[in-house]
């Protein structure tokens, strides 16, 4: 987590203005350092030509999670790949949790595990890598230099 309170609430609240989380439906339920949950419904306008729910929608949604999780550490990260295995169909209406958890952490790079999950099963899973540049949300500053060392 951020230094302090302050770092914690400026995050959450970058986090929660994403755009196109919203756009796509996707809410930031919770999130720590280097994990994150989100949550959507799967509405008829996130159906793809067959009826189903487009696997864009999921990797939408993944997608989302990863970029909270990669940059709760206050560092700027952006993804560089991500391996998705779509493993069931999805429906309407299906309430849909996408997860990233953080396996590991370089001073360059970071790897997540991804999962889409409704009440019953695991719609589709990733992998996750980010690249860590060295810029910092709200600026360097905005956390000590003991915080940046470890983070």
């Amino acid at each position: 987590m951020p230094t302090n309170h302050e770092n914690y609430d400026r995050l959450n609240n970058l986090f929660r203005g994403d755009a196109f989380a919203k756009l796509v439906g996707v809410e930031i339920v919770d999130w720590s350092g280097g994990a994150a949950e989100v949550r959507a419904t799967a509405g008829p306008e996130h159906h793809n030509f067959a009826g189903g729910v487009h696997g864009g929608f999921l990797f939408s949604g993944l997608d989302v999670a990863l970029s909270v999780a990669s940059n709760s550490w206050g560092r700027m990260a952006v993804a560089t790949s991500v391996d998705i295995h779509y493993l069931a169909a999805s429906s309407a209406g299906d309430e849909l949790t996408f997860t990233a958890t953080e396996v590991s952490r370089g001073r360059n790079m970071a790897t997540y595990v991804l999962e889409a999950r409704g009440q019953r099963k695991l719609y589709a899973n990733a992998t996750g890598t980010t690249f860590r540049t060295n810029n910092w949300h709200f600026g360097t500053d905005a956390w000590t230099e003991d915080w940046r060392t470890r983070h």
